[in-house]
């Protein structure tokens, strides 16, 4: 049951609109870019009463956040119906057993088909700043089969990147990723990304320091930071298409291709199975894709031979015309 009682505000009634599972002690949504799900930063926000009771409340209880998205990110929100049930849920989160995957629409494409990237920020200098960071990336074929981690890598002990060794003070990210689709040259693709540590813009800054691929849209990080917008390629594709005039030479207002796909909750599904929580790409998302010429992506991977193209699309990666 839903709201019952006065008024519902128009983002009530969308979040009504886009709630995509509910049970006793769950209810997730697939969130739409610009709702804030922590602070007051602007946009709207989640988290006012008025806005959780529209989800209806269980046993006098509104519905706990159990984890974040940021503002521009779509996708799949999780919320508790109960305080026993948040704290699960949330030591869930803490404890990296929520198996969390994420769609994004790049510019490029990576190297290889799947790997791992691993990287290491200073937490006292932005990102990009000299000193502020390494990367590690090591394709699926040199990992462990065993470990899941690179051949000859101790995760125990600090890496050593280009002769240097990462100071104790910097902070692991860590995040799998595969091609799920690409531009028959390689100029965008889209990528499934699965994080395994949980670091303010983490996604974000591996694509584009680590695999050379900026996420569509992303003005926070990269290339889209110093305001020369759009690539070439991009805004071509767009002008054909008809999403943008054919006379336009500014930038272009595009929304963050990052969204949340789906969730995974080891043990908390029928008969002990896992739990598993999807939601659809917006349609800017898809609309994007379509406009790039980026093959609609599904959960399954691009893998060689039946996509040899994008094996040979690699090759000639990331000429996107910045």
């Amino acid at each position: 049951m839903g709201y019952s009682g006065g008024h519902l505000s128009s983002t009530a009634r969308r979040l009504l609109k886009h709630v995509i599972y509910r049970s006793p002690e769950i209810i997730a949504v697939n969130k739409w870019a610009g709702l804030v799900c922590q602070g007051d930063v602007g946009g709207t926000r989640l988290l006012h009463p008025s806005t959780l009771g529209a989800l209806g409340k269980r046993k006098g209880e509104l519905p706990r956040l159990v984890h974040r998205l940021d503002k521009p990110t779509t996708g799949v929100l999780v919320l508790a119906r109960n305080k026993d049930t948040a704290r699960i849920l949330s030591d869930m989160f803490a404890e990296r057993q929520v198996i969390k995957e994420y769609w994004a629409v790049v510019l490029g494409a990576p190297p290889c088909l799947s790997g791992e990237m691993t990287s290491w920020i200073n937490p006292d200098k932005p990102v990009g700043k000299s000193g502020g960071a390494f990367h590690r990336l090591v394709p699926d074929d040199e990992l462990s089969e065993t470990t899941g981690s690179a051949v000859g890598f101790n995760d125990e002990e600090f890496a050593n990147i280009d002769g240097k060794a990462v100071p104790e003070k910097f902070s692991k990210m860590r995040t799998k990723f595969s091609v799920l689709s690409t531009t028959e040259a390689g100029e965008a693709s889209c990528l499934r990304l699965i994080p395994e540590t949980g670091l303010k813009h983490q996604l974000r800054i591996q694509c584009d320091r680590c695999l050379d691929t900026p996420i569509l849209g992303d003005t926070a990080h990269g290339r889209f930071r110093s305001g020369r917008g759009l690539s070439n390629w991009v805004r071509q594709k767009l002008r054909e298409d008809g999403t943008i005039s054919p006379r336009n030479r500014g930038n272009v207002d595009v929304p963050l291709m990052l969204h949340a796909r789906s969730l995974s909750f080891p043990g908390l599904g029928t008969n002990g199975g896992d739990l598993v929580i999807k939601a659809d790409p917006p349609p800017p998302f898809l609309r994007f894709c379509l406009s790039l010429g980026i093959p609609t992506p599904t959960d399954r991977e691009a893998r060689a031979p039946q996509n040899a193209r994008v094996t040979a699309a690699l090759h000639g990666a990331n000429r996107w015309g910045l």
